[in-house]
């Protein structure tokens, strides 16, 4: 279960740097034996760089095959119009 934690930082939100806001939870686990306090704080702006930097990747990608689709293709039809010159 997640606990709200809220705004930790004393700094104003700006319209760049928007506030981060926490939430927390905590459960039990148990590692080679051993019970352990597990405890989870999930950040906000975390979400939104990650956010960010998946969407550049896959703008990346898709740019890459694009050109990779464009330049099989080119490659194809050059192909098929000389092998129909040949017949």
């Amino acid at each position: 279960k997640w606990v709200e934690v809220g705004q930790l930082a004393r700094t104003k939100p700006t319209a760049n740097r928007p506030a981060t806001l926490y939430r927390a939870a905590e459960s039990t686990v148990t590692l080679h034996g051993n019970e352990y306090r597990a405890v989870v704080v999930h950040s906000s702006a975390h979400d939104k760089r990650r956010q960010k930097k998946i969407d550049r990747e896959l703008a990346r990608e898709k740019t890459s095959l694009e050109k990779s689709f464009t330049y099989s293709l080119a490659g194809c039809a050059f192909f098929i119009v000389m092998k129909r010159l040949r017949i």
